[in-house]
């Protein structure tokens, strides 16, 4: 996933991933008409499973196999809409983003 440059109030920039996942949520719930605030999404028929066994975002929002193992590291929230489109998100940025932080 690639890295975006966000402008803040000083004129400096940073970077950051955790924004680039919340648009991209934000933009899965308008495809399925979710309300802003979530609730009940299942009733627009979108699903989610969550993967993965550790609690981190170092890898990103695609569920990253370890190659020694074939387990699934990070811990990521796979969401299915209705006509099997999918987003996939790492819990630890959705804990972030939640909180308010965009780093």
């Amino acid at each position: 996933m690639a890295l975006i440059k966000v402008k803040v109030k000083n004129g400096k920039h940073k970077t950051g991933r955790n924004l680039d996942t919340g648009t991209k949520l934000r933009r899965f719930a308008k495809r399925h008409g979710m309300r802003h605030d979530w609730h009940e999404p299942d009733e627009q028929g979108v699903t989610a499973k969550v993967v993965g066994s550790k609690l981190d975002n170092a890898m990103g929002d695609e569920p990253y196999v370890m190659p020694w193992n074939g387990r699934v590291y990070e811990m990521v929230v796979c969401l299915k809409g209705p006509k099997g489109n999918t987003l996939n998100v790492n819990l630890a940025t959705v804990l972030a983003l939640a909180a308010g932080n965009s780093r």
